[in-house]
């Protein structure tokens, strides 16, 4: 009890204390405020406050330029006027600007959130992290930015590292000059002068076969290392001691070096999305050895090097790490391909020519398409075997008004299926309630593929009702389709087991749609501790973050309105989980995928409407304490 007293009285005074503090300080501000000097620099202030407004507003507008580039911005402005008019580009310019804003905050406060670790900890790292090489190619580069890029290695808070300056046969004197002060007053930097230029693969080779550390970096010429950078890819290979590859978040510098801007926060590693752009970019750690076992870089890719090579590693090793911070700062300006992916068109068909080998070498049954952003790619997948894939429909036999007129959810979704699906080696499994009246009974049983199972508990399951229907199924792949799915793209199905039979994929989920057009499903990720749908009601051609809705990539979780799996990892899984009747069993199935080491992915052509919300029967009660408690709590959600 004295203990609670004086705990009770120590409260008491700092409230006191602060109590005021705070009255003090008001009162220093109303006296700044009222002051001569505050009012005579009020109009100083607006200015001031005004090019602070127009800076930020051009930053906006550099960082779109460089990501999409001035042609896709011309195009897309036409579009949507043609399409929305005036309301709709206001729209999208100020969703535009709100996201910008949005993003740098949260990359200024992760900026200013690091170095808080224990010193034990950040000793260990420094005494046992690897050597690290850093290589630099060098070819006419402006004097001021190579100080900088060089500069930005010295000043790294990891001390193990070395610097390889590769002269790409740049002739000039001053660089030389440079180079060769650096080398002299730094034991840690090399300098070495290529006899002829070879282009930027033949440089890196250069540094690559000097590097004496058991990890390496490219460093662009005109670009910037974050303080962090090294410490961090140190970090990563003590924690994961065979990551062969590690890779950073990245945003742009202006030319000066002076304003960073346009952060892209990745998501781990995602093969899929890999498929359509570079995104793991800057900056990217390899482990030497296994590059030099490789060949190093391919001189007959230069532009899409980095690309190339990525691809040919990943196909040897998927230890892979992803470092969710800000480690790189790529320059902007009129020579960087930061500036904009049509800098170099070259590239772009460099680097699909890179993805047809890398799929070539997979064997994998693929088509490549264009993106809807240059210097990007769409690849279908399509199916390798002619398997028989069981769609698993539960169903309460419910129904929906639709334009006046009144449907079966049941027939619609069975018609849909049947009339609009082109690859035709499927069967139906319907799992219903006992409810069915003759007519649809007759109608049903009159085609040969449809499969009835009826369903009978005193407890609702819906988990129970799917898991019915698979051992009733014979296919080799299911589908776990909700009954207010309606077919949109004919070859939905032929997308999805293209999909879902590339190795290491467990699930397969598309592009769902409500009949306003909007985006009900584009995969699915965990927000606040719960499952959520990132895009949700966003219109169906919008680009996404990183081109997200518009690509092919990988998600924690797919929904179960509609998502393939293979019958062997359904059943190695034990099916979907009894432990969730009605919520979260197909986020908690995605999750056993995961932690057999299997992807999860998103298929952005497939096209399904969804009229959600009705397929479930009574209310829809939410499991949040067992999905936490399952998955959220002793580590988090594990691979």
């Amino acid at each position: 009890m004295d203990t609670l007293n004086c705990n009770l009285t120590a409260a008491r005074t700092q409230i006191e204390n602060l109590n005021r503090g705070l009255s003090g300080a008001r009162a220093e501000n109303e006296a700044i405020l009222n002051s001569l000097s505050w009012k005579l620099t009020n109009p100083l202030r607006t200015i001031g406050t005004c090019i602070k407004i127009v800076r930020s507003y051009m930053y906006f507008a550099k960082s779109i330029i460089a990501t999409i580039g001035v042609y896709r911005i011309v195009q897309e402005f036409f579009r949507t006027l043609k399409n929305e008019g005036l309301p709709g580009i206001q729209r999208r310019v100020k969703n535009a600007i709100s996201y910008y804003n949005a993003t740098g905050q949260i990359y200024y406060r992760t900026e200013k959130n690091e170095n808080q670790e224990s010193g034990e900890i950040i000793e260990r790292i420094q005494n046992e992290g690897p050597k690290i090489s850093v290589i630099i190619s060098i070819y006419k580069t402006p004097i001021e930015m190579l100080k900088q890029a060089i500069e930005s290695v010295i000043q790294q808070k990891y001390k193990n590292w070395e610097l390889i300056l590769v002269d790409d046969f740049s002739q000039s004197e001053i660089i030389q000059k440079l180079c060769n002060s650096y080398q002299e007053n730094n034991s840690n930097i090399r300098y070495i002068e290529r006899s002829e230029n070879g282009n930027i693969s033949a440089a890196n080779n250069t540094g690559l076969y000097n590097a004496r550390g058991s990890f390496y970096t490219i460093l662009d010429h005109d670009d910037i290392l974050d303080p962090s950078a090294l410490y961090e890819a140190a970090k990563i290979t003590l924690e994961h001691p065979h990551v062969d590859y590690i890779y950073s978040d990245e945003d742009k510098v202006t030319k000066d070096g002076l304003t960073f801007f346009g952060p892209f926060f990745k998501p781990d590693w995602s093969p899929e999305y890999m498929l359509a752009m570079m995104y793991t970019c800057h900056m990217s750690v390899y482990r030497t050895a296994l590059v030099i076992s490789l060949g190093g870089y391919n001189t007959e890719f230069d532009g899409a090097q980095d690309y190339e090579l990525t691809l040919r590693v990943v196909r040897r090793s998927n230890n892979v790490a992803h470092i969710p911070k800000v480690l790189y700062h790529w320059r902007v300006w009129e020579n960087s391909t930061a500036q904009s992916m049509e800098a170099k068109p070259l590239a772009h068909i460099l680097a699909r020519r890179a993805l047809e080998l890398h799929l070539q070498e997979l064997r994998e049954n693929f088509v490549i398409g264009e993106a809807v952003l240059p210097g990007h790619h769409f690849v279908d997948f399509l199916p390798k075997r002619n398997s028989l894939v069981s769609i698993i429909i539960p169903t309460a036999n419910g129904t929906i008004d639709i334009r006046g007129k009144t449907e079966r959810h049941l027939n619609a979704v069975c018609e849909s299926i049947i009339s609009k699906t082109s690859y035709k080696n499927f069967e139906i499994i319907v799992v219903h309630n006992g409810n069915l009246s003759a007519e649809q009974n007759r109608w049903l049983a009159s085609h040969e593929n449809i499969i009835l199972s009826e369903y009978v508990a005193e407890k609702f399951s819906l988990s129970e009702k799917i898991n019915k229907g698979a051992k009733l199924a014979n296919g080799e792949y299911f589908v776990i389709m909700n009954d207010d799915i309606r077919v949109i793209s004919e070859d939905w199905l032929t997308l999805m087991l293209g999909m879902a039979q590339r190795e290491g994929v467990g699930a397969v989920g598309p592009k769902l749609l409500f009949p306003d057009e909007t985006i009900q499903h584009a995969g699915v990720v965990i927000l606040g501790g719960l499952p959520g749908h990132p895009y949700y009601q966003n219109p169906k051609n919008a680009l996404g973050y990183g081109l997200g809705l518009q690509v092919n990539r990988n998600y924690v979780a797919v929904t179960g309105a509609c998502c393939m799996t293979p019958r062997s990892v359904f059943e190695e899984i034990g099916g979907y989980s009894n432990k969730y009747p009605l919520n979260y069993n197909d986020v908690d199935y995605c999750l056993k995928v995961r932690k057999l080491g299997l992807r999860s992915v998103y298929i952005a052509n497939a096209h399904l409407y969804h009229y959600e919300g009705v397929s479930k029967e009574g209310g829809v009660p939410l499991q949040r304490k067992k999905f936490k408690s399952s998955w959220l709590t002793g580590g988090g959600i594990q691979k």
